[in-house]
């Protein structure tokens, strides 16, 4: 998966949930960007955003909303925090990765070997 189709899958799945906007704010994009760079696997976002999408149903929310209609989810900042946790926590636990800094071969391992 190249940068495009990762940024493509992460940023249209957040425009779904989010429930409004055509497109992501050049903050977003930096930051899926960054990720990308990093490594992350485009799972742990994807998984992120299932959760709350999870969480938003059987809460009987509206798209876009967290803990009641109040509060709007208006960036990628707001899964940031986990993502990179749940980022951390598998470069944790990850053996035999020869030190490699970047999650590339937990991706590949996830993915198949693509």
């Amino acid at each position: 998966m190249d940068e495009a189709e990762y940024a493509q899958l992460i940023g249209d799945r957040f425009l779904e949930i989010r429930g409004r906007g055509f497109s992501l704010s050049p903050f977003d994009m930096r930051l899926i960007v960054e990720w990308f760079e990093q490594g992350v696997p485009a799972f742990i976002p994807m998984n992120v955003m299932a959760d709350i999408e999870d969480y938003m149903q059987r809460s009987g929310l509206k798209a876009g909303t967290s803990r009641g209609t109040s509060r709007r989810i208006r960036g990628m900042a707001y899964i940031q925090e986990e993502v990179e946790a749940r980022f951390s926590e598998l470069l944790q636990g990850h053996v035999g990765c020869g030190g490699c800094e970047k999650a590339y071969c937990i991706g590949k391992a996830y993915y198949g070997g693509r």
